[in-house]
């Protein structure tokens, strides 16, 4: 609404008259101040409703502060949760070496002597995901019969050790079921 209709507005509709200036109507009756007053409503709706739609979104600085955030989030968790995907996949290790362990004992029984790693690895392959992150090594001629290792690849020495003997020494202890 221009000023000069604004001001027009308030003259038709001020309250000391009662009639319209121009017509001589009363104010409920005068057409010019039913379009007026039609007019301005029409525009305060229209304002009310842009103040609105500019409402209901967010501004740069507030998805500033949520990514903000969530990157914080992400650079606190990060770490610990790769250290628990380390530590699941050394025990899976430690659970697959005392397989292959039962294994070597088995095929003892049945051959009268224990089996190399590759002999082991082609009766029970290791799974994939131990495969990208370890290698088995046997030793045979340890006083206990035999030391099977799961050895860290040398990208991945974060990785531990793991290591059990014709005895059933374990290490390291806390990793095994």
């Amino acid at each position: 609404m221009q000023g000069s209709d604004r001001d027009s507005l308030w003259q038709l509709l001020e309250p000391s008259l009662g009639r319209c200036g121009e017509c001589s109507n009363g104010l409920s009756d005068c057409l010019l101040v039913r379009r007026l007053l039609v007019r301005r409503l029409l525009v305060q709706r229209l304002w009310v409703q842009r103040l609105w739609v500019r409402a209901s979104g967010f501004t740069l600085v507030e998805c500033l502060v949520v990514l903000a955030i969530v990157a914080l989030l992400a650079a606190l968790t990060l770490p610990s949760y790769a250290a628990l995907q380390r530590r699941a996949l050394a025990r899976e290790g430690a659970f697959h070496l005392t397989m292959l362990a039962a294994l070597q004992e088995q095929l003892r029984l049945t051959k009268g002597h224990y089996q190399s790693a590759q002999a082991l690895l082609h009766s029970r392959p290791l799974p994939v995901s131990l495969r990208d992150h370890y290698h088995l090594s046997v030793e045979l001629d340890n006083p206990s019969g035999f030391l099977l290792r799961l050895v860290p690849l040398a990208q991945d020495s974060h990785f531990p050790l793991l290591s059990i003997d014709g005895l059933g020494r374990r290490s390291p202890r806390d990793l095994w079921p």
